[in-house]
């Protein structure tokens, strides 16, 4: 597989810091470029074709995150996000009345290729990259099944094995 098609979905790790301590709603901030980081980073779940659903397919990305993150870089504390792709760029090209095209593709950097991949051209600017990031977090708070806490994914992974 190496197109991400309009129905499959990405996903993308959240720290505790990019979500309100309070309210447990994801924040902006979860959406903006690291440092040097040309695209914003997600993962493309339908990579894992083999997986009978969307919450093994996460499991497995997990898997993948984690051995990349070995250090324990992942904790119960921390969130999955969940984006469409067809509905994430239908909304942007809506909110930003198509001054704005993103495009969510395969990391064609990796070799071999893997679920890492990217939404791309989020930030031309400063004040752009913040105002898609808003957009995007708007986008996945409006539906709670957006946002998948690594604390239940490791719980399902248990009450399956």
């Amino acid at each position: 597989m190496s197109e991400i098609l309009p129905e499959h979905h990405v996903s993308r790790h959240c720290s505790p810091a990019k979500m309100n301590p309070d309210t447990g709603v994801i924040e902006g901030t979860a959406f903006l470029l690291r440092e040097n980081e040309p695209f914003l980073s997600v993962n493309w779940l339908e990579y894992y074709s083999n997986c009978k659903n969307q919450l093994d397919q996460l499991k497995q990305i997990h898997e993948f995150l984690s051995k990349k993150f070995q250090n324990g870089g992942i904790r119960p504390t921390h969130a999955y996000i969940i984006l469409n792709k067809k509905i994430t760029l239908d909304y942007i090209d809506q909110k930003f009345k198509k001054k704005v095209i993103l495009r969510i593709e395969q990391d064609k950097r990796t070799t071999p290729f893997n679920c890492h991949s990217g939404i791309f051209d989020t930030a031309i600017d400063k004040a752009r990259e913040r105002a898609v990031a808003n957009q995007l977090a708007i986008l996945v708070n409006s539906n709670p099944a957006n946002k998948i806490m690594v604390k239940d994914l490791l719980a399902d992974k248990d009450k399956s094995s």
